[in-house]
């Protein structure tokens, strides 16, 4: 649910005119019923539950739990990563699992980014996809989950069937609540703020997703433009 709100959304997005109906967003009707929805579960469940994670817990402990949480899914960020055929990604993934889940007490603390081990953005399933060359498909807003695209529900699921395979279903909800309570936390003002400054958020959220997705498929490498020059 952070993500409907994420603090990536460029100020031209939020600022724009509310669109006509997007040729990648076909279900525009349907996705912007289930986006009203989701606000509503975002207002009154986990906004009221990130604001009292906030008040018990204190900064450190809440890095904690966001290391704890991403360490945990690390095995499926390594399976990607050979997938795609990074190896060297995944080499540097698996060290900072190692390190991290026995020097780090499972997780708990990040001393493989003080080993010369950085802390990349996690590869999914959909980034593998798309380096396979599936195409992103219709637009989607997913109840609870909020904006994705067809490739990428896809690779949701892969990846949860993936964590199933090593964690029993009651982890794996406690792990997807804890992830959406931790990933909450941090960006409640700048929500507000997005909420307040836009036209038509769901618009703004559309947008936004399309862009940082492109983001993640390319690992952050420039666009070619049409004249073959790279561009940020």
């Amino acid at each position: 649910m952070r993500r409907l709100l994420a603090a990536t959304t460029l100020a031209i997005a939020l600022h724009a005119a509310p669109a006509a109906a997007s040729a990648d967003d076909p279900l525009e009707w349907l996705n912007r019923r289930v986006f009203d929805l989701n606000l509503v579960a975002y207002d009154h469940v986990l906004v009221p539950a990130a604001r009292w994670y906030r008040a018990a817990t204190t900064a450190d402990e809440r890095k904690a739990v966001a290391n704890f949480t991403t360490n945990l899914r690390a095995p499926v960020a390594i399976a990607n990563e050979l997938l795609q055929g990074n190896t060297a990604g995944a080499k540097t993934a698996a060290a900072r699992f190692a390190i991290n889940s026995t020097l780090g007490l499972l997780g708990l603390f990040d001393p493989a980014s003080e080993w010369g081990y950085p802390r990349d953005q996690p590869e999914d399933f959909g980034q593998t996809l798309a380096r396979f060359g599936v195409p992103a498909g219709p637009y989607l807003v997913l109840p609870l989950i909020g904006p994705c695209n067809a490739r990428d529900a896809v690779g949701r699921a892969a990846d949860y069937l993936a964590l199933a395979g090593y964690l029993d279903i009651d982890m794996l909800y406690a792990l997807a609540g804890t992830v959406a309570v931790s990933e909450a936390e941090p960006t409640l003002e700048q929500d507000a703020a997005d909420r307040k400054a836009a036209i038509d958020l769901y618009a703004a959220a559309r947008t936004a997703y399309a862009q940082r997705r492109d983001f993640a498929v390319r690992d952050g490498a420039p666009l070619p433009d049409p004249d073959g020059i790279l561009t940020p």
